[in-house]
């Protein structure tokens, strides 16, 4: 940090701290649902803290994707039901709105296709935070 700057000492202590809570997540999702929401809840302050331009979403939306995926094979290797989240009646609702946001990239009058992938992109990762959730509450209610 002395010859490099305490940005990149920062930089380095938060991959480190990044992986070793990536790690956590996929050894146990309850650990990535606990630190989704902490980190969910801290993101902006730490924007505020740290003067510089970092994606902290992109981060939080990686987290979520490895928490459900973990979710997933957790479950599947204890052989679980996971088709019970499609009787729900708003995770039917959800689905059929994240279908629509993914078929309108066809629409020719659509000013940015960045946009929509950013869009897409949240939706989905609403979707993932969710569906974890949902199993998460079923499994230990």
């Amino acid at each position: 940090m002395n010859k490099k700057g305490v940005n990149v000492g920062l930089f380095i202590t938060g991959i480190s701290l990044a992986l070793i809570i990536g790690l956590l997540s996929v050894y146990n999702y309850i650990i990535g649902i606990y630190s989704i929401t902490i980190i969910g809840f801290l993101i902006f302050s730490l924007g505020r803290l740290v003067y510089l331009d970092i994606p902290w979403g992109t981060g939080l939306e990686i987290l979520i994707f490895i928490t459900t995926i973990s979710m997933l094979i957790s479950q599947k290797l204890k052989n679980s039901q996971i088709n019970i989240f499609f009787k729900n009646t708003f995770f039917i609702l959800f689905t059929i709105y994240l279908f629509y946001a993914v078929i309108s990239v066809i629409n020719p009058a659509m000013y940015s296709k960045m946009g929509w992938i950013s869009e897409c992109k949240r939706l989905f990762a609403l979707y993932c935070f969710f569906f974890t959730n949902i199993y998460w509450d079923r499994q230990y209610s």
